[in-house]
């Protein structure tokens, strides 16, 4: 068979899985996966402990942009711990002033925050960085205290994002309280029927339409999808087939089939944005978390409260599926303006919606000894 030719079933193949498998490559955050997440064999660092390893390991937990987790941990001292962003994991194409970066550390810093009390450690992170562009972003100390039994580990690995499957019924007024008091942060829910709601639903289309014309995004988009099966095992981060929910016979023929190259041809964008069309169309509404201001130390703090109202959706089996194309381009900036001001905080867009059954999760995360340091 010819190139062309093959290249031709290739992509008519593409259009119908797809068609009927809702939600490929939508989605910059998704959870853990159970077989992996974890250590890999002993723990090298002699001055990493097991507590340690096991906190580090529940914060990597955390969302992500791309699941790039754009985190890097280096030991002091055993109590002592700097946290940064290293270069190659940062987003330039889509996130050059390291936004959602920072958001995505605030994350893992409130659940290493949490593992660490049920360790039995408090901790006091600082944020010493005022350029987000800078390499380390905060200082963590721990001290030890007596285990915290309410807190609930088990929690944070059964978090993940959930595209497919949202109810469109609206999320009741006791459980939307009940995620704002999770956020030191406003937080407020546009109910699906309302206009507000409606703008940003087509404006994410346009911001995505837009981004896809982004020969920059793309090509970093694809340079973070694992399509192998053994490219996921041996790099345990980046955009897999299964966090792309694709599955059975949809998932095979990608996982088997795909490259990174695809990712850059005409037919491949025109469906992602037809697929975030149809997402868009479901659900409840949107969340939409604000901020005080821009700052590293701010948008760790929103990371922090974006990382709460994730867990509070879980116990509630609310999914939430951030969708940023609208923060991330021009296009989507300008439809923020005109529906909330110019001077708009907004730092998070998530669509929201009540789940019949909460899958497990499905995205892996490095191990705490290949991102600790020192």
């Amino acid at each position: 068979m010819n190139p062309s030719r093959r290249h031709f079933l290739k992509t008519c193949s593409l259009c119908s899985l797809l068609s009927i498998t809702p939600g490929l490559l939508t989605s910059c955050f998704s959870g853990p996966s159970g077989a992996l997440r974890g250590p890999v064999g002993p723990v090298a660092n002699a001055r990493l402990s097991a507590a340690a390893a096991g906190i580090l390991n529940h914060a990597a937990l955390a969302p992500s942009g791309h699941n790039s987790q754009p985190w890097q941990v280096s030991l002091h001292s055993p109590r002592h711990w700097s946290i940064g962003i290293p270069p190659r994991r940062r987003l330039p194409a889509v996130d050059p002033h390291a936004r959602e970066s920072l958001i995505s550390l605030g994350a893992f810093v409130e659940n290493l925050v949490q593992a660490a009390l049920a360790y039995g450690y408090q901790v006091a992170a600082s944020v010493t960085a005022s350029d987000p562009q800078e390499t380390k972003i905060l200082e963590i100390k721990l001290s030890p205290q007596s285990p915290a039994t309410t807190v609930d580990l088990s929690l944070l690995g059964q978090r993940r994002t959930v595209k497919q499957g949202q109810q469109q019924r609206l999320l009741q007024s006791s459980d939307v309280r009940l995620l704002q008091l999770s956020s030191q942060h406003r937080l407020d829910y546009l109910p699906r029927d309302q206009a507000t709601a409606a703008s940003i639903r087509a404006g994410t289309v346009l911001a995505m339409a837009s981004q896809c014309q982004r020969d920059a995004a793309m090509a970093e988009l694809a340079r973070w999808i694992r399509f192998r099966r053994s490219a996921v095992n041996r790099q345990r981060d980046g955009l897999t087939v299964a966090g792309m929910e694709l599955n059975g016979l949809a998932g095979w023929w990608v996982g088997n089939f795909y490259q990174a190259d695809d990712v850059m041809t005409e037919t491949f964008r025109r469906k992602t944005v037809t697929i975030t069309e149809e997402l868009s169309r479901q659900g409840a509404g949107w969340l939409v978390l604000h901020s005080a201001g821009d700052s590293p130390t701010e948008l760790i703090a929103v990371g922090r409260s974006l990382q709460r109202i994730l867990l509070q959706a879980r116990r509630l089996n609310i999914a939430c599926h951030p969708m940023s194309q609208l923060l991330e381009e021009q296009i989507g900036q300008r439809e923020l303006a005109l529906q909330f001001g110019a001077d708009h905080s907004i730092q998070m867009l998530l669509r929201v919606g009540y789940l019949e059954r909460y899958p497990a999760p499905v995205t892996p995360r490095r191990p705490a000894q290949w991102f600790v340091t020192g």
